[in-house]
């Protein structure tokens, strides 16, 4: 970024090289987390007016939003393994700037792969636009890189089209885009048809392996990093037999309850549950898919829980239409998945080979899910608002 004059004679931060430290989420002492507080609370300020920007169109803000209910410090506790890169100010004055990065062990197309995901990145207001981002940026891609990981990733919200354009920048690409809608839940009110059920953790395992390991990307734990955590709220499984002429069919997916976070709709906050990682197969997996949704949402109304969300990657436009056309959907957002191969990045070169291409498998983490989304009333999902396409196999950069 440039460290030039900006518009109206204001001048911009001076550029200097903050000190660099990182440190372990067991680390953490109370008086950097009091700092870590304060900086949010600085930061906020400014992001309120960006989201005002970025949000307010069509007439006006919108009226489904999710929102934090707790500080932003207790989402590294959700992972196994977490850093915390800080940026101090050369005099020692205090905490400029701080990145967040989670790091994974994954199966990728059956390969082993360490993935970085960064999810909060704060520099301090007084010194915006001063290169302090990217120097920090560029101190993260070392420290990710001595620590064995290869590829970096992270989701931005479609309209974010700045943080599109600098990730792009740093050479980050496009992988794939996701959907999420909010919807009302709804009490059944008629069979299900193909009796989906809840099922044990050590069930759902040996499924989830069946459908990704070869052919996409899933954590290599599952137990040890997503069922273990109070917030994991179980799998769900539907299947119909082969018959003749027919193969047979099969839908999963997992709900993760949200207890740290609510949805506004119409000025009032309200729970919900997040049924995430949708997959199918066979002739009748989207029709079992859309009955799995039918049975969580039954299970939210009957247990006072108001709204769903769920969510279909872009790259699958059957799955993306089926859920759109749901009775209860109120509106959606799409987030862009973005990654990076290390290496290439702190050569500023653009990245080639993304984590797993359009088209494949994914497990979207639950943990990773952003904490605040702006939900704009139905339009057509399968194109992109900014111009960004999505990438297909061949990964050709955007």
């Amino acid at each position: 970024m440039s460290a030039s004059s900006s518009s109206g004679g204001q001048e911009k931060p001076a550029r200097f090289a903050p000190n660099i430290q990182t440190s372990d989420i067991g680390a953490w002492g109370e008086d950097l987390r009091v700092e870590l507080a304060g900086l949010e609370e600085r930061s906020q300020k400014l992001s309120n007016q960006t989201e005002k920007k970025l949000f307010q169109k069509d007439g006006g803000p919108k009226v489904i939003y999710t929102k934090l209910t707790k500080n932003f410090l207790f989402r590294p506790e959700l992972y196994r393994e977490s850093m915390l890169l800080t940026g101090r100010h050369p005099d020692d004055s205090g905490l400029i700037g701080v990145v967040l990065v989670s790091m994974k062990h994954c199966l990728v197309n059956g390969e082993d792969r360490n993935i970085g995901f960064t999810y909060l990145g704060r520099i301090d207001p007084a010194q915006r636009s001063s290169g302090t981002g990217g120097f920090m940026f560029g101190k993260m891609l070392e420290t990710l890189k001595e620590r064995g990981l290869e590829h970096l990733t992270c989701y931005v919200l479609e309209e974010n089209t700045h943080s599109i354009r600098i990730f792009l920048a740093s050479g980050m690409l496009t992988e794939d885009s996701r959907v999420v809608f909010a919807s009302t839940s709804a009490v059944a009110t008629s069979p299900f048809k193909f009796s989906p059920r809840r099922l044990a953790d050590d069930e759902a395992i040996p499924i989830l392996r069946r459908l990704y390991a070869n052919d996409g990307m899933l954590l290599v734990d599952l137990q040890g990093e997503i069922f273990r955590l109070p917030e994991h709220a179980g799998a769900y499984y539907a299947s119909s037999p082969a018959s003749e002429g027919e193969e047979a069919s099969e839908a999963i997916a997992l709900v993760w309850d949200l207890d740290y976070a609510r949805i506004k709709y119409n000025s009032e906050m309200h729970t919900y549950k997040l049924i995430y990682s949708i997959q199918s197969s066979g002739p009748k997996g989207l029709a079992l898919a859309n009955e799995i949704v039918d049975f969580v949402s039954h299970d939210c109304a009957s247990n006072n829980v108001p709204f769903v969300l769920f969510e279909a990657s872009r790259s699958d436009p059957e799955m993306v239409q089926t859920l759109e056309k749901r009775e209860g959907v109120l509106g959606s957002c799409v987030e862009l998945v973005m990654s990076g191969r290390i290496s290439q990045m702190l050569q500023r070169k653009p990245s080639v080979d993304p984590v797993i291409s359009a088209g494949k498998r994914r497990f979207y983490d639950p943990r990773d899910f952003s904490t605040l989304m702006f939900f704009s009333p139905l339009r057509s999902l399968l194109q992109t608002t900014t111009g960004l396409p999505i990438l297909s196999d061949n990964a050709s950069r955007l």
